[in-house]
């Protein structure tokens, strides 16, 4: 932080562009937010230039349109463009430079994209990307969005799940792809279901050893975050921010919690059986389900307390039957 930072907190980030002093990363979000609303591009670009003056946006684009004004990415702007080169509609995308998001993205596009196959699961390319001292401009194919309905969202899920469980990992890939508490949404799921255990008068050891025991299973090539948002139908599938090396189940446990599929435990055992093949390359058929399991208790809300205490008794029964087996 700056010391101009330091002597004006209180300011506001408008006032503090408009006075000339630097800005942080959460006053570009929120102003950019604000130029999205207005439709203002030229004082984003300026806010931009302010923020990053090594940052050179590629030329040869025009300004179609905001969308998005409510991202969520820690690390990126929350409002993207839509900008227009000859025919093509391109989407922009700002990320804070040399950032996890980035960082997985990038490594994505640039080693497993091109490995799916584009008649089952398209994702939309990435054209190019600059990079100033503080912040990277991505810009990638433009897509519709077309909504993904209920009765179809658990298959589009499940088919770019089917494609990633068939790439290898790339052993020149950054450790931090592995790291499933660089994860925000699963650090954040993670620590919500502690505070459950603890509210109600659960172990929290049941959570700790079975998580030591799911870090050190094979790993598989996951999107990290496939939810409604990231699709489009027939089967568009984008937002690689979180993409990673994560243990077995992760993706799948994070789409039956949003479809609502898990109901009971035995719906657990039952799907482990049923989607055990594309995981059993790197694991055997009781480590997939104590992962899958685990990652359901995870990523399963707080709210429904029965629900998520009959879960957590199924976990702490599994790591039992699991470590007795060791």
């Amino acid at each position: 932080m700056s010391f101009a930072k330091n002597i004006f907190p209180v300011f506001s980030a408008e006032f503090r562009y408009l006075i000339g002093l630097n800005l942080s990363f959460t006053d570009l979000k929120q102003l950019g937010r604000k130029c999205a609303t207005r439709g203002d591009a030229r004082l984003y670009e300026r806010l931009i230039g302010r923020y990053d003056p090594q940052l050179k946006l590629p030329s040869g684009f025009q300004f179609e349109r905001f969308v998005g004004f409510n991202g969520k990415g820690e690390n990126t702007l929350d409002s993207f463009r839509v900008l227009r080169s000859g025919e093509l509609n391109v989407f922009e995308k700002f990320y804070q430079n040399g950032s996890v998001d980035w960082v997985k993205v990038s490594f994505f596009m640039n080693y497993h994209a091109g490995e799916i196959d584009p008649s089952r699961v398209y994702i939309p390319k990435m054209i190019n990307s600059a990079s100033g001292e503080g912040l990277v401009v991505s810009h990638s194919e433009y897509v519709t969005v077309l909504g993904v309905g209920p009765s179809k969202y658990f298959d589009v899920a499940l088919t770019c799940i089917d494609e990633l469980s068939r790439l290898r990992l790339n052993p020149s890939a950054p450790e931090l792809l592995s790291d499933i508490m660089l994860h925000a949404g699963f650090a954040r799921c993670y620590r919500k279901s502690l505070g459950f255990a603890k509210e109600f008068g659960m172990s929290l050891e049941v959570y700790q050893r079975t998580l030591d025991r799911v870090l050190k299973m094979q790993r598989f090539v996951a999107h990290g975050d496939l939810s409604v948002k990231n699709m489009s139908a027939p089967c568009y599938v984008f937002d690689w921010d979180n993409f990673g090396y994560y243990p077995p189940g992760f993706d799948l446990a994070l789409c039956l919690v949003k479809a609502g599929s898990i109901a009971s435990e035995g719906s657990v055992a039952d799907f482990s059986r049923r989607y055990y093949p594309l995981y059993s390359s790197g694991c055997t058929v009781e480590d997939f389900y104590l992962a899958l399991l685990f990652f359901c208790v995870v990523f399963t809300g707080n709210r429904n307390v029965p629900f998520k205490k009959a879960l957590l008794e199924s976990l702490q029964e599994a790591l039992s039957q699991s470590e007795a087996m060791c």
